[in-house]
């Protein structure tokens, strides 16, 4: 039942961004340079987060362990030609995150401390004039803050800081895990009971210096292995469309496996279509729609087409063995067994323990934010922090989960926001395509 929805899901959202990539003139080529989207930049009376700020959030949110662990793991189950459909998946997704953000921008306004809010919920209420819509994606938000934004990302933290101890040390201790859960939640808690002010902060100082330390140390790899390349590349493109297979049964299976893994992987790294990011980009200063609907292109072009297929082509060029077809193959061990090829077995594991702690903290406090804005939105102020309370409780929790478990229900979670999200921009499609739009804030 979950597979049938799972494809279903994943082929509404590569509709709508093709629609959304002919409906706005492709926009994720052109949206810098074409005079359509020329307008003039403002700035919003009382918001202290930047345009910056709001695109670190957001990449914060969408830069996490997905694009360590899960694109490892995409390898594992549906071979490198996932990787292929996880390119598809950025290309189109630039152009329905660019009309999610800039629907969130036109339709934001200010709570009752006069702070900006905006977002899916905001677009589904009072764009579509649907306030179930509104309520049903937000439980759904809600539901992806606290598995995939914080289990999922606490689980692959725990798991690196066991590699990293296991690789030093010689030996396995259960106990790392739980003790890396806990500390995972108190830090995390620490960020996310000060608000927004406090996310968008520590957002915008660890997101690039994540991104820097890991693209430099994957290009090393890549480099050192360069004579692999131009067969990695053509198995990435060979085996998305069945010509070879290393997974076993019918060609179409292949296909369908890959196509399905990759863009599910793919969508969960960069949250194209699933309505998460725009609450970012919603509480910047910035009030011309279009200038702040581009950085979430960029977003998304950071986030899948740098980050995952670096951390992919790492993996591939590297020569060590994937354990195909096995679907609670650890992503993290995977990847630790790649870079160990140039920067041996220790050395590999502090590496990425440290990437992957500053990767999964921002992504942390980032869907922390998403979390918090959709039980404002629900139930008003005063349940925000028995929120932030409950995602703390499951940050500790997910470390001791089992891996598969909490990326079922991080996947699903996306799945059933991105199923209600996509409706809505579809409806109000005929709003995005004017570059001439200003927020009103």
């Amino acid at each position: 039942m979950i597979d049938v929805a799972t494809i279903a899901v994943t082929l509404l959202l590569l509709f709508t961004g093709c629609f959304f990539t002919v409906s706005t003139g492709f926009v994720q080529l052109f949206g810098v340079f074409g005079k359509k989207y020329k307008s003039k930049s403002r700035t919003a009376n009382g918001s202290k987060v930047s345009p910056f700020m709001a695109l670190a959030t957001a990449l914060g949110g969408s830069i996490g362990t997905a694009n360590i662990a899960g694109v490892a793991g995409a390898l594992a189950i549906g071979g490198a030609g996932s990787i292929f459909w996880m390119w598809i998946s950025g290309l189109l997704g630039m152009a329905t995150k660019y009309a999610e953000i800039k629907l969130a921008m036109k339709y934001r306004q200010r709570n009752s401390n006069g702070e900006i809010r905006g977002g899916a919920m905001y677009y589904m209420e009072r764009g579509v004039g649907s306030r179930k819509m509104a309520i049903a994606f937000s439980i759904f938000c809600v539901s992806g803050a606290l598995f995939g934004g914080g289990m999922v990302q606490s689980n692959t933290i725990a798991e690196s800081v066991a590699g990293a101890f296991s690789a030093m040390s010689g030996q396995e201790h259960l106990t790392t895990v739980a003790i890396s859960g806990v500390l995972t939640a108190v830090l995390c808690g620490v960020v996310i009971i000060g608000g927004v002010n406090s996310i968008t902060k520590v957002a915008t100082l660890f997101v690039p210096l994540a991104s820097v330390l890991y693209v430099g140390a994957s290009l090393a790899v890549i480099v050192a292995n360069l004579d692999m390349l131009p067969n990695v590349l053509r198995n990435i493109v060979a085996q998305a469309f069945g010509f070879e297979s290393v997974l076993g049964g019918t060609a179409g299976y292949g296909i369908v496996l890959a196509m399905k893994t990759g863009i599910t992987r793919g969508t969960f790294s960069n949250e194209a279509g699933i309505g998460s990011a725009p609450m970012a980009h919603a509480s910047s200063s910035e009030t011309d729609p279009h200038r702040q609907a581009m950085l979430g292109v960029i977003e998304v072009f950071v986030d899948t087409i740098v980050i995952c297929t670096l951390t992919a082509l790492v993996i591939l060029c590297s020569g060590i063995e994937i354990p195909y077809g096995n679907e609670n193959a650890s992503g993290m061990l995977i990847a630790a067994d790649a870079f160990a090829t140039l920067l041996g077995q220790s050395f590999s594991g502090i590496f990425l323990c440290i990437s992957v702690i500053l990767f999964a903290v921002t992504s942390i406090i980032g869907w922390s934010l998403y979390g918090s804005q959709s039980v404002e939105y629900m139930l008003g102020d005063k349940w925000v922090k028995r929120y932030r309370l409950m995602l703390v409780v499951f940050i500790a929790f997910g470390a001791v989960v089992p891996v598969g478990t909490v990326w079922l229900f991080g996947e699903f979670s996306n799945l059933l926001m991105a199923s209600v999200n996509v409706i809505a921009i579809l409806v109000l499609s005929k709003q995005v395509g004017n570059g001439k739009d200003i927020s009103r804030i």
